[in-house]
């Protein structure tokens, strides 16, 4: 039988692109956060590799104006699958 290994499989955030975006778009990440309505450590720590909450991810998504497949690409990376 074959295995299913999508359904193991965990997407990663792209957080160098999430933070490129943000700089693209003139906010340092205190200002991102402020506009976002969520605490600058918050933000941060999302920066910095710890996976978003659904919340966050929208609250990110909206500040950025984020497009629906830009959003999937940017939070569910698939060239960073870990299997």
């Amino acid at each position: 039988m074959p295995s299913r290994q999508s359904s193991s499989a965990q997407y990663r955030t792209d957080y160098k692109r999430l933070r490129a975006m943000i700089q693209l778009r003139g906010y340092s990440t205190a200002a991102f956060a402020k506009l976002i309505g969520v605490s600058d450590s918050g933000l941060s720590c999302v920066l910095d590799g710890r996976p978003p909450s659904c919340e966050m991810m929208k609250r990110i998504a909206e500040g950025l104006r984020l497009t629906p497949a830009e959003a999937t690409e940017i939070f569910f990376a698939r060239h960073l699958l870990i299997m």
